[in-house]
């Protein structure tokens, strides 16, 4: 799967150099799908019900379990890839400062949204495996503190601060704000990842 969508990434590279907008849309779709079905695989989603070999009791715990499984790629990459795309689109307003701002503030809104997500999805998986068996060992009170002031609540008030920004409107400023925005939103997965590992939901 990543050697596949390393050469659709290519192909569609090629086609939006070509200028052929809909063959790059088309890639662009493609990719993220192979993308999405190789984190699946590697975070077990694929093999959750017959990982050890046996069907394991299908039940609505053991449902919402597997959902949180599956939406842990999808909530930590909407957050780190719309972040990084708010920023590269606010860093084109300073080649272009004349361009609709709109689009950026929509984009920042939609990070703010998948922000808030991914905390719902981490705060759940937090609480059920607290429920299930005590504190996880390998809860660190810094790294948590880390994953959740930084890739949480400071995300969250940078692109609020970016938003704001764009009401002046200071589109330079915005962007600086939105490059913060990304080191925070790395900083967040990252930790969650050192969190998360061994777990069996996401932190």
């Amino acid at each position: 799967l990543i050697g596949a969508g390393s050469v659709l990434a290519y192909v569609g590279s090629v086609c939006w150099l070509y200028e052929k907008p809909d063959f790059g849309m088309a890639a662009l779709v493609g990719i993220a799908g192979i993308d999405l079905l190789a984190a699946w695989f590697a975070g077990g989603a694929f093999s959750y019900w017959y990982g050890d070999g046996t069907a394991h009791v299908i039940s609505s715990a053991s449902v919402a379990a597997w959902l949180l499984v599956c939406l842990d790629p999808v909530t930590s990459g909407l957050v780190t890839g719309v972040t990084i795309a708010a920023m590269l689109l606010g860093h084109w307003y300073l080649n272009s400062p004349t361009m609709e701002l709109n689009p950026l503030k929509r984009l920042i809104r939609l990070l703010m949204a998948v922000a808030v997500l991914r905390a719902i999805v981490c705060a759940i998986g937090l609480a059920v495996l607290w429920a299930m068996t005590g504190p996880p060992a390998n809860l660190s009170l810094w790294f948590f503190a880390l994953r959740w002031l930084s890739g949480v609540f400071g995300l969250l008030g940078l692109a609020w601060m970016a938003l704001r920004t764009l009401d002046i409107p200071n589109t330079q400023s915005a962007t600086g704000i939105l490059y913060v925005a990304v080191i925070a939103a790395f900083t967040g997965e990252l930790c969650g990842q050192l969190l998360s590992h061994g777990a069996l939901y996401p932190l």
